[in-house]
């Protein structure tokens, strides 16, 4: 008997949340789909099936029909329907490794109200996958993944182990013919199916998985029911599979047991057909022997072979579509990660709120429902990315309240023994006090693992009829600069007193503070009507030179710090000169110049205009804006003429209903003058340059830049993914226009995080991840404007990606706003060309980009909390960095990134009471207790710890509610 090959069959349906149709038309389709998945699994007509792999999927259903609630759990007790691992699918690319772990950390806790989460890595329909994805599904103990696009050609087969780069690795599975399969919907013969069957088997190389003798057959397709009489379309292929069967004699399927006894032949070949659940198959892959697996280290963002693995096209334009989603999303992200949770684990450790982990468990699924795909990509209709702003706002509106509550918290006085506290606040995303009950000392404090030094962002309002300035309590350590005032009627209120509606004074403005402790705070005296501003002049102690150069200066083309100084030429180049020491500086000519070229693609893909030219913004002048001593800044304008829409000149041929190449346009003779202001700023003790740029688009289809010059040519790039640099290499492939049916063109542009380092200089961003590399030039997307959801055909793209709908609110009409900024990241300018970024340049890159996002907030303090703000949790070590921080069922959570190679020796001093301190996985499941050394005198109790290569961990400290935490 000739070798026998198993077709495995696994039922499913991919949905997208929101795409080209609205959440809630979608959502009442999935009540309608999840309806006929229960009757078919009750009747035996499914073996079984699954929801896509996201919990989501659940809550949306059983919000409109709770009474699904009892089938599904028994159906997933059952282990017949599969829910889970992931709260939503996201786009890996364009979210924060938290925000990932997190995502499956709900998914996980949600879908276990219903049954057993499936505990496989799927991720069917992702555009690239992250370097970082093998160890955070190992974190949650998942040892298998499902990915589709980003693979590349492999000899093996499908099967392959992925490995981050901190050694971690999943054996993986790639869907060559990608999750999306209605052939068992859409067969008409008993032929039909068996031919389907076949292109999963020998002798397709590329999608037979060698190891198990077998195919994985995807049945299944976006928002679609399973096919109906699933039970006869089984029979009917066990015929076909008969009929074509070339031995002596055959055996029968038993398609009602959902399992294949029989060994059918297919030509010279034997076959079995098993409808299988992917748990189960993730069972069968485990038993593979490893060893033989090839390797893949990194990130999955490879489309050479998109045409044999079923138009696997990367999309990398996703990067770039809609970016006022991407800042939207930033921002939301590192409020909700880098400020609020802490904050609130800092004040619950000091024992002046208790931690609202509800609220912050709802602001999460509030964030993660923006995470899908075609959400956060910018891929979707109109209609559907205005829901998502609607989503922002209301995390904000969230996250505003419980800022206002913790400020009214740390604010008020201890009220009488049976009443309330009249002290209010105004829920704003920074919280202002009533200025009737202000206190007079002010807290500091800072999120971050280490001592950082900054000036921070505060806004407080004073009486309508108040005189006076502000004051701190000592004007040679300390500083404050007003930035803007204005009269305002505010709304002050709280859950246990009556809303005061009054006018007051707003004052928004920086505030400093020599040295800020690590995770904690520091107590100073405030006063709110002094009779000096001393934002208005420096400090009268001030005698050396030296305490000068601290101060931010402006003049008319320069501003200056400590480390930098900024000057604008008067062509409008920017020049920037690092003082390093005292007699050393060095000049870098960063340029800092807009380049506009054509786009004739969707929202999918940039494409190119062949021909094109690009336009470059005119320099028109400078001026003076903020003064100093914290904040200084220059305002440079340019000016843009940019063609006004494109224009379809010729149509494409088809044949069989799809074009023979893509439709030709040409740019509008028609051009618009669009004005660019950027202010270029510096910060006291900062040596970053922050850029902030606003414009307001008129024009249609077309693709904006800013370029920064290097001097040298860019040959490679190193950018950070999620817990990890990737090195990324300039593109130099050549590829003839246009693109081959079912190929896509090489990628040209590459992903981000918060920072990319490119010849020894660091380039941070708010939420613009796309940049390039152009000579001498970084080139980063401001903006990219299109017209349609997909177009059928690119010059890169040698198919569609989506329905060709128009999408209007594509091109990002009206007002935008791109943030970034600049440092130089060593002393030496030798060794650009090395193959990685040596530990120092690694350790200073990543606190420079806690310095960019700022990891600060300052609340004024009433007397009684004095002495106990101080630093809880100190990381020794720069090179272990806090990622996150957040408390659960009353133990606080530290989680801890080695961003080096080697193992790094280091030492957590804790200034709170802690009855015990384990070493967890990401899931919080404790892997060993780590020994904590006691307080001596005064030095605080610690841990000591050796996180290995890149490695991330998190820490459980147990808290000891019976002490009180040290000062």
């Amino acid at each position: 008997m000739t070798d026998s090959s198993t077709a495995y069959l696994f039922l499913h349906t991919h949905w997208d949340r929101e795409w080209y149709l609205p959440f809630e038309v979608y959502r009442a389709r999935l009540v309608s789909v999840v309806r006929s998945v229960i009757a078919g699994l009750k009747a035996g007509e499914l073996p079984n099936f699954l929801l896509d792999g996201q919990a989501s999927v659940l809550e949306d259903v059983l919000e409109i029909d709770p009474t699904l609630c009892t089938p599904i759990q028994k159906l997933m007790e059952q282990k017949v329907l599969s829910a889970g691992p992931w709260y939503v699918l996201a786009d890996q690319m364009l979210v924060r490794g938290e925000s990932l772990i997190r995502n499956l950390q709900q998914g996980l806790e949600v879908t276990a109200m219903y049954g057993t989460p499936a505990m496989i890595g799927y991720c069917p329909d992702t555009f690239g996958h992250t370097a970082d994805l093998p160890r955070i599904l190992q974190g949650f103990n998942i040892d298998t993944a499902y990915v589709w696009r980003g693979v590349p050609s492999l000899d093996s087969g499908p099967v392959f182990l992925w490995q981050s780069n901190d050694g971690s690795k999943v054996v993986s599975f790639q869907l060559s013919r990608g999750y999306y399969d209605a052939g068992f919907h859409n067969a008409k013969e008993d032929t039909d199916l068996l031919a389907h069957v076949k292109r999963w088997m020998p002798p397709n190389d590329a999608h037979y998985c060698k190891q198990l003798q077998a195919g994985l057959v995807p049945v299944g397709a976006d928002h679609l029911a399973p096919p109906r009489n699933m039970t006869q379309l089984l029979d009917r292929l066990t015929k076909a599979i008969d009929a074509a069967y070339s031995g002596s004699g055959s055996e029968r399927h038993d398609s009602k047991s959902g399992a294949g006894d029989a060994n059918l032949a297919v030509l010279d070949h034997a076959l079995q057909v098993v409808p299988v659940a992917l748990t189960e198959f993730s069972e069968k892959l485990k038993s593979i022997n490893i060893d033989s697996l090839p390797v893949i280290e990194g990130e999955l963002r490879d489309n050479s072979a998109a045409l044999v693995f079923e138009r696997a096209y990367l999309l990398q334009g996703v990067l770039s579509s809609r970016l006022y989603l991407k800042r939207e999303n930033y921002i939301a992200e590192h409020r909700l990660v880098n400020l609020v949770e802490p904050m609130q684990a800092i004040l619950s450790a000091l024992r002046i709120i208790d931690y609202p982990s509800h609220e912050l468990k709802h602001a999460w699924k509030q964030l993660l429902r923006n995470h899908p795909h075609d959400s956060i990509c910018g891929c979707s209709i109109d209609s559907v990315h205005r829901e998502m702003q609607s989503r922002t706002v209301k995390l904000h509106e969230l996250l505003n309240a419980l800022d206002a509550d913790a400020a009214r918290a740390i604010a008020a006085p201890a009220p009488a023994p049976g009443t309330a506290s009249k002290l209010m606040t105004a829920a704003k995303p920074l919280p202002i006090v009533d200025p009737s009950f202000a206190p007079d000392r002010i807290s500091f404090f800072n999120t971050s693992g280490e001592s950082l030094v900054s000036p921070i962002p505060f806004v407080w309002a004073t009486e309508e009829d108040a005189s006076g300035e502000p004051f701190l309590e000592d004007p040679e350590r300390s500083d404050i600069q007003i930035v803007a005032s204005e009269k305002s009627v505010e709304i002050f209120s709280g859950y246990d007193n009556e809303p005061i509606v009054k006018p007051v004074n707003v004052h928004h403005g920086w505030l400093w503070c020599d040295r800020l402790p690590a995770f904690g705070g520091k107590v100073m005296s405030w006063s709110q009507n002094a009779s000096v501003n001393p934002s208005r002049q420096l400090p009268k102690k001030v005698e050396h030179v030296k305490r000068v150069r601290e101060f931010v200066s402006v003049d008319a083309r320069r501003i200056s710090n400590e480390f930098l100084s900024v000057e604008i030429e008067p062509d409008g180049t920017l020049i920037v000169i690092s003082h390093e020491t005292r007699r050393r500086s060095k000049m870098y000519r960063l340029g800092h110049s807009f380049r506009d070229v054509a786009d004739c693609g969707d929202s999918y893909n940039f494409d190119p205009l062949p021909g094109d030219k690009p336009v470059m913004a005119k320099f028109v002048g400078v001026r003076q804006s903020l003064n100093g001593p914290l904040v200084g800044s220059l305002l440079l304008d340019y000016e843009i003429k940019i063609p006004l829409e494109l224009e379809e000149v010729k149509k494409p041929t088809m044949t069989d209903g799809f074009p023979d190449e893509p439709s030709a346009f040409v740019r509008s003779n028609k051009g618009i003058v669009h004005k660019i202001r950027t202010e270029v700023s510096l910060r006291r003790g900062v040596p970053i340059v922050f850029f902030d740029t606003q414009w307001e688009n008129k024009s249609s289809d077309h693709r904006l830049e800013v370029l920064m010059d290097t001097e040298l040519d860019v040959q490679m790039s190193f950018a950070e993914n999620h817990f990890s640099v990737v090195k990324r290499e300039r593109p130099h492939m050549k590829t003839k226009l246009p693109v081959a049916k079912g190929t896509e063109a090489p990628l040209d542009r590459l992903p981000c995080q918060r920072f990319f380092v490119a010849n020894d200089q660091v380039y941070f961003n708010a939420g613009l991840p796309e940049y390039g590399m152009d000579g001498s030039n970084v080139a980063i997307t401001l903006l990219r404007a299109f017209t349609h959801l997909s177009r059928s055909r690119l010059q890169t793209r040698g198919g569609g990606a989506g329905p060709g709908v128009p999408t209007p609110e594509g091109n990002c009409l009206g007002l935008n706003r791109a943030t970034y900024g600049w440092s130089p990241l060593s002393s030496m300018r030798g060794g650009i060309f090395t193959d990685s970024l040596s530990e120092s340049q690694l350790i200073r890159v990543y606190k420079l980009v806690e310095l960019f996002e700022g990891r600060f907030r300052a609340a004024l303090t009433d007397s009684r909390w004095s002495d106990k703000v101080g630093s809880l949790i100190n990381v020794e070590n720069p090179a272990v960095r806090l990622v996150s921080s957040y408390v659960f069922d009353q133990c606080l959570y530290l989680r801890l990134l080695n961003v080096t190679d080697s193992v790094q020796d280091t030492r957590i001093n804790l200034r709170l009471p802690v009855r015990a301190a384990y070493r967890c996985k990401l899931n919080q499941e404790p892997v060993e207790e780590v020994k904590i050394e006691l307080a001596q005198g005064n030095n605080p109790a610690r841990i000591s710890l050796l996180p290995g290569k890149n490695e991330l961990f998190t820490i459980k400290l147990e808290l000891d509610h019976d002490k009180e935490p040290l000062s």
